[in-house]
């Protein structure tokens, strides 16, 4: 349970995101002229929190592929050899541990946001749409003494759709407008609404409007006098579009303000468009924040990781605390060292070579063959393999004790009091002689004669048989914890969500 705590402080606490904002997810340079062209930038803000989202899932999934690499490869070994690649599998899942919850709360904080930036681009092709509305003109003017029973029905032209006026044959290419970037006061988005168009005195070509002349009146009611004897509609739009600007209150503001003021008389209504950017300042540093690539964790740079120091003190020196990462930082060098080579190539060869290289069999993955492990990628059939060689291994660690607790009581066994030496020990309680171990009938290997003592820190860091645990040299094999193997494997697991 302590090495479960010591490496999800490790997970909680080491990493921290890069805080940077990326234009990537903001409204394009280009310059944003109609709703076409805000619709096209809420298309792009969309896709790039999406793309995000994807690609960290990706990352993060291979990262989650290696690390189990790592573990079944590390189930196949000694202790010996296992214990350098536990320690970079935690280094692993303390980073994939923070890839995965910084991927969580992204998620949460996106994909509310793609929603609504959709919406807002679908809205913006509507407005589009019904703004080039317009009246079907009329050929001639209507003479004063025309009658109908019900009235004219007022015609419109018909009405071409949001593909066709934001997607025509021949588009006009956007021009280079402002670079959008976060200022003092965060960045904008343009959203366009629409209002009714009034007429313009000036062209007298907006309307729609009713016209009347004393002679015929055309369509545009361009020559319309006022006299009450003729009568036109003009063929101006009823409805147009206008883009209104809204900005962050400060950088990384969850919240836009509209900056400039418009007409009451606007659909969508201002409150609505409030509403459906909330968050976004929120999804785009979240975004922000997706980092993790998996390649990271086969890079040389895991090895100075703190959690893998700690973790190569620990297996050495099972009372050893994470402030000890720091205080004993010549023998966790030393560990890195001996463990990983020092350098990048080294660190390949000693571990990813041998992940890449190991075999499993055609009944650790239920399959029809062997497979190399590098050549699986399914989650499912790599926490096969794991399980299958952690398994297998504890069976015969099982095995192997008892065995050497029945070979080193046969020796012993019928001994008289005064001939039980050596290897051997006299049971007072029950009156005969036994291995040396306890009671029980512990193997005498795990008290075994200590050839290290008493050597200095040079000599003991010299001896292959030998270990400096920061203040004693001691038996390289004593050190080993034989149940510390199983509560890395445990700490690991407990970090990355499979």
């Amino acid at each position: 349970m302590q090495l479960q705590v010591f490496v999800l402080v490790a997970a909680l606490t080491i990493w921290q995101p890069r805080q940077t904002l990326s234009s990537e997810f903001h409204e394009t340079d280009l310059q944003t002229k109609d709703g076409c062209d805000s619709a096209a930038n809420f298309d792009k803000m969309a896709n790039a929190l999406h793309s995000k989202l994807t690609k960290q899932t990706e990352q993060t999934a291979a990262g989650k592929a290696d690390l189990l690499r790592l573990l079944a490869t590390a189930a196949t070994k000694t202790k010996n050899e296992a214990i350098p690649m536990l320690a970079i599998a935690g280094g692993a899942a303390v980073r994939l541990a923070k890839a995965a919850r910084d991927l969580e709360t992204a998620r949460t904080a996106i994909e509310p946001v793609i929603g609504r930036l959709r919406q807002l681009q679908g809205t913006a092709y509507l407005l589009e749409d019904l703004a080039a509305a317009k009246v079907k003109p009329k050929t001639t003017s209507l003479a004063a003494n025309f009658a109908s029973g019900n009235g004219l029905i007022i015609e419109f032209a018909t009405l071409t759709t949001a593909e066709q006026i934001c997607f025509p044959a021949s588009p006009q290419p956007r021009s280079k407008g402002q670079n959008i970037q976060p200022g003092p006061t965060g960045f904008s988005i343009h959203v366009p609404i629409i209002k009714k168009a009034s007429p313009n005195a000036g062209t007298k070509t907006e309307g729609p409007r009713i016209c009347s002349s004393g002679a015929a009146v055309p369509a545009d009611c361009s020559d319309a006098t006022g006299a009450g004897t003729n009568f036109a509609l003009s063929t101006g739009p009823m409805l147009k579009t206008e883009l209104t600007s809204w900005t962050q209150k400060q950088p990384n503001a969850d919240d836009f303000t509209e900056m400039a003021g418009t007409a009451k008389d606007i659909l969508p209504h201002k409150s609505y468009i409030q509403n459906m950017l909330k968050g976004v300042g929120k999804a785009i540093s979240e975004a922000t924040k997706l980092t993790f690539n998996s390649n990271e964790l086969r890079g040389f740079n895991v090895v100075s990781d703190p959690v893998v120091g700690f973790l190569l003190l620990k297996s050495t020196n099972p009372t050893a605390t994470w402030q000890d990462v720091t205080s004993k930082a010549d023998t966790v060098d030393y560990l890195r060292t001996k463990a990983y080579g020092g350098e990048a190539a080294k660190y390949k060869e000693k571990i990813w070579d041998l992940v890449d290289a190991t075999s499993i069999s055609q009944q650790a993955i239920n399959s029809d063959s062997a497979t190399d492990l590098k050549d699986i990628s399914d989650i499912g059939k790599l926490i096969t393999a794991f399980s299958f060689y952690s398994i297998q291994a504890n069976s015969k660690e099982v095995t192997s004790q008892k065995e050497n607790s029945k070979h080193h009581n046969a020796d012993c066994d019928g001994q008289e009091e005064n001939k039980c030496k050596g290897k051997c020990e006299w049971n007072k309680k029950d009156g005969k002689c036994e291995a040396k171990g306890g009671e029980d009938g512990v193997k005498a290997e795990e008290r075994k004669e200590e050839k290290c003592a008493g050597k200095l820190d040079d000599a003991c860091k010299k001896s292959t048989e030998c270990k400096w645990d920061g203040k004693e040299c001691k038996d390289s094999s004593a050190l080993i914890n034989k149940k510390f193997t199983l509560s890395m494997v445990t700490a690991i697991v407990s970090l990355v969500p499979f």
